[in-house]
């Protein structure tokens, strides 16, 4: 089985806390800071680090690119952070109670403006356009008279986990005989782009029932063999497979039997202004 506990990592992941990750056995930490009066304007505005998380650090719960601010504001009251950030798409990723934003350059050109909305399932990402290296400011203002709490950071993607089930269906195996189970993911839009795996598992498969399990896709040109032991694969984000695909299984059967099989993929995703549903996928390949 997995060692990862998906449901705690991704509560832990949308909740944006300085919080501890168990991976593995081992901590890790996501970087916080608190906001920090006077912030009122432009000139006084708290310097804070943008975010520089990559898709490895997220599947591996190492987080030391995350940053984010934990401040309170209300409709009176404006918070403004400088962050230095690099030419290109950067996103201003929001949590927690409602509030409104902006982003500016240096001669007070607006970039983005945008009102966040709490949702009941994770933080939302905000993309502006940078067009050179240098100091930018985010002004942050609450929608209420009474103060509540936020949480931004800003810079590159914030990614997020989740889990894809594939049920394999009751498999009557036949001594010495390979089954065989397709599905294509490749347009299966509920599945966020660029959701790239890190840990993969069969469900079922022992040595008692299966002799190896090949796992297949063309488009990527991957394939692995698993077995007659381990039906498992961990920390491959660096691989890059992406769940959107073509997948094809084929198991070796040791005997007449039948079993109840599935395929398991956990798997990060850049966070954006669309929020998920939920957390798990599960499609049916028979």
């Amino acid at each position: 089985m997995l060692k990862k506990e998906i449901r705690t990592k991704i509560l832990i992941m949308f909740a944006l806390v300085f919080s501890v990750m168990w991976i593995g056995g081992t901590k890790a930490y996501a970087q916080t800071v608190t906001e920090k009066e006077p912030n009122d304007s432009k000139e006084t505005a708290q310097l804070i680090q943008a975010t520089r998380e990559t898709v490895t650090q997220a599947a591996s719960g190492n987080r030391p690119g995350q940053y984010y601010v934990y401040g309170n504001a209300d409709i009176n009251d404006t918070d403004w952070y400088k962050v230095h950030l690099t030419a290109g798409t950067q996103y201003v990723t929001c949590n927690d109670f409602d509030f409104n934003f902006c982003v500016y350059d240096e001669n007070n050109n607006m970039l983005l403006e945008q009102s966040y909305s709490e949702v009941s399932f994770g933080p939302r990402a905000y993309p502006f356009d940078v067009n050179s290296d240098g100091f930018y400011y985010v002004k942050v203002q609450g929608i209420t008279t009474s103060s509540r709490k936020y949480i931004i950071g800003v810079g590159d993607h914030t990614y997020a986990v989740a889990k894809c089930q594939i049920n394999l269906g009751n498999v009557k195996m036949t001594e010495n005989k390979e089954f065989e189970r397709e599905i294509d993911l490749s347009e299966k839009v509920s599945i966020p782009d660029g959701s790239i795996i890190y840990d993969m598992a069969f469900d079922g498969l022992r040595t008692s029932n299966a002799k190896y399990a090949i796992i297949n896709s063309n488009t990527q040109n991957y394939t692995k063999t698993l077995g007659p032991s381990i039906y498992s694969l961990h920390n491959i984000a660096a691989n890059g497979l992406e769940v959107r695909s073509d997948w094809k299984f084929t198991i070796g059967c040791v005997k007449n039997k039948a079993i109840d099989a599935k395929f398991i993929m956990y798997f990060v995703y850049p966070v954006t202004s669309e929020f998920l549903k939920n957390d798990e996928f599960i499609f049916n390949a028979y």
